[in-house]
């Protein structure tokens, strides 16, 4: 038998047996959810624990909304969505509106890229010991030879110009 072609909004058949939506929500789902857990592994070692959290929860989030049942809310979100977009009339009130939307999902994003204070200098601000910026006092040596005496040179205050 050869594979029956789809025409309008019959489901999709392969010698003469149809496929279920629901069937193939689950194959789309596992697929994702497998190509997340491939890319987590290839990535385990090169990863900080903030990205290897952040990796598996995007990894549970196909199976997730196929095992709640939110997959047809998730379509009709998208047409939804797709029937606004398609129907905008672009006001000015519009424009500033996706223009803002915008701004702010690049300060979102942009935020998950900018380093954030480590450890240390949190506690060192917390208890008031150390100056912002600094980590320990830095070793000069006097000499090159072999018994060099350390002279300890406190740290630099970074918060005058």
């Amino acid at each position: 038998m050869s594979p029956v072609r789809v025409m309008g909004n019959r489901p999709a058949q392969w010698q003469g047996v149809a496929m279920d939506a629901g069937v193939m929500t689950l194959i789309v789902c596992v697929g994702l959810t497998v190509v997340g857990l491939l890319l987590v592994a290839l990535l385990w070692r090169v990863t900080g624990p903030r990205a290897k959290v952040s990796l598996l929860g995007l990894t549970a989030l196909p199976m997730g909304i196929y095992l709640s049942g939110l997959v047809p809310q998730a379509i009709g979100a998208y047409t939804t969505l797709e029937a606004w977009w398609r129907g905008l009339t672009f006001t000015v009130t519009q424009v500033a509106g996706l223009s803002l939307l915008g701004v702010g999902v690049l300060f979102l994003l942009v935020s998950r890229v900018l380093p954030g204070r480590s450890r240390r200098q949190r506690d060192a601000k917390a208890t008031g010991t150390l100056p912002s910026g600094s980590s320990r006092p830095t070793t000069v040596y006097s000499s090159p030879s072999s018994e060099a005496t350390a002279t300890r040179v406190p740290p630099r205050d970074t918060t005058q110009p």
